[in-house]
């Protein structure tokens, strides 16, 4: 698709659109310490949000929302946090939440065609290239937006939830994996499409895993036939901490990839 298919005021929108960077931070880490939130655990001499947002930053004329638990003063302590570029919001119970107040926070400043990139706070071995290819990908006028993800290597069991746990399991094996891939973040979406499909969401009480689903459905419902987002495959060094040892694992990828400059 070329720009002739296009009105000139919606390519001079989508010249002046400014990047915002999401981070959804409120989540309490249940699987994780119950003294403090994952994303506080240390790396490398400050926290894991620190060093994530540190990554973020490297990414020129951006502007960067952190939704913090109610309950959270943590933050307040963090100097990495401390940088222009950075604002904090109060989040909500559920990641949803998070990211529909951080955008209501900015609703009278972005405009509808800004990019809003929404990325989690414990993926701080995400590459700064795959970012800039997210967005470099997503560029194109008939763009909606787009994630990075990975393409699933591993053999994949479909179950019966019952069954899990039985002496005869109904179990079956995917055997085409070439068009599954395993969904990351940065997601990145129009202000408006991800505010607006955040809050039918939110009404219909659609179950959601991450923006791209919301988008989805969103468009499926409310514009049916618009083009999904694109997916741009990404290096799975950027893995999401989880569990307490996660973070050996994310730390011995860092030092991989410094050795790697």
């Amino acid at each position: 698709m070329t720009s002739k298919h296009f009105s000139e005021e919606y390519l001079l929108e989508l010249s002046k659109r400014q990047t915002w960077i999401v981070i959804p931070a409120a989540g309490i880490g249940s699987r994780f310490s119950e003294f403090k939130p994952k994303q506080y655990e240390e790396f490398f001499g400050q926290t894991i949000l620190e060093y994530t947002l540190k990554k973020l930053l490297e990414i020129e004329h951006i502007k960067v929302i952190i939704a913090v638990n109610p309950t959270d003063s943590l933050w307040r302590t963090l100097s990495g946090l401390k940088h222009p570029s950075v604002e904090i919001v109060t989040g909500g119970k559920t990641r949803r939440d998070s990211v529909f107040f951080a955008l209501e926070h900015i609703k009278g400043r972005a405009s509808r065609f800004d990019w809003i990139l929404v990325h989690d706070a414990v993926r701080p071995c995400v590459k700064v290239n795959d970012i800039q290819n997210l967005i470099r990908e997503t560029s194109l006028p008939d763009k909606i937006g787009g994630i990075l993800a990975t393409k699933v290597v591993g053999t994949l069991k479909r179950v019966e939830p019952s069954m899990i746990i039985s002496e005869n399991p109904n179990v079956s094996t995917v055997e085409d994996r070439s068009l599954i891939f395993e969904a990351q973040t940065p997601q990145l979406f129009h202000f408006e499409l991800l505010y607006e499909a955040l809050e039918k969401s939110k009404i219909e009480g659609w179950f959601i895993t991450d923006e791209a689903l919301a988008v989805e459905r969103y468009l499926e419902s409310d514009c049916p036939g618009s083009d999904n987002p694109v997916i741009v495959e990404g290096s799975r060094d950027n893995i999401k901490i989880t569990r307490p040892e996660d973070i050996a694992i994310a730390k011995a990828i860092i030092m991989t990839q410094q050795e790697k400059l």
